[in-house]
């Protein structure tokens, strides 16, 4: 799913740290480079993970993206 305007909106209000991640050749849904760097500019907690060769199939475990997601929400317990 691509962001429209309006989940863009939602997107940089958000108050709580966001794991995005995007892979380079993904047609489906572009890697949201420039919308990340409007969050950061925003001073919202984001990770950003944009996996080079990655295309739509996050899952597939050679990109090992459940253990990106365990580290991020490690990181972030309070």
């Amino acid at each position: 799913v691509s962001l429209d305007q309006t989940v863009d909106r939602e997107f940089l209000s958000l108050q709580c740290p966001v794991l995005v991640i995007g892979g380079s050749e993904d047609f489906i849904a572009p890697p949201p480079d420039q919308l990340v760097q409007r969050a950061v500019k925003n001073n919202q907690d984001i990770t950003y993970l944009r996996i080079e060769g990655m295309d739509h199939d996050a899952l597939d475990p050679k990109w090992h993206i459940l253990d990106y997601v365990f580290e991020f929400l490690q990181s972030k317990k309070y």
